[in-house]
């Protein structure tokens, strides 16, 4: 059995805000393991493995286009977003707990 890293663990292994690495396991970029409703770790293996997938791939998703021809990020309608700010949210409280 490999040991079960915490968020923060991981958000500093990979040079990232917990916030972001909570985003990432909400969107399933991210391997993770429920532990509980208001409980998440991740597996040492799977992180390397995630890792190292990513050291050889190349990013699935280019930025879409915008207004004008710029590049930007796609644009998220209003019901989507708010349900991103909560889950942000909660994510912010449960670190700060």
């Amino acid at each position: 059995m490999s040991k079960l890293l915490t968020p923060a663990e991981v958000a500093e292994m990979l040079s990232i805000a917990p916030i972001t690495l909570y985003q990432m396991v909400h969107y399933g970029r991210i391997p993770a393991v429920k532990i509980s409703a208001r409980c998440l770790r991740f597996r040492a293996e799977d992180i390397q493995k995630w890792i190292a997938e990513k050291t050889h791939g190349v990013n699935p998703r280019p930025m879409a286009r915008v207004k004008g021809g710029k590049r930007g990020r796609p644009r998220k309608n209003t019901a989507e977003k708010a349900r991103v700010d909560a889950i942000v949210e909660q994510a912010r409280q449960d670190h700060h707990a």
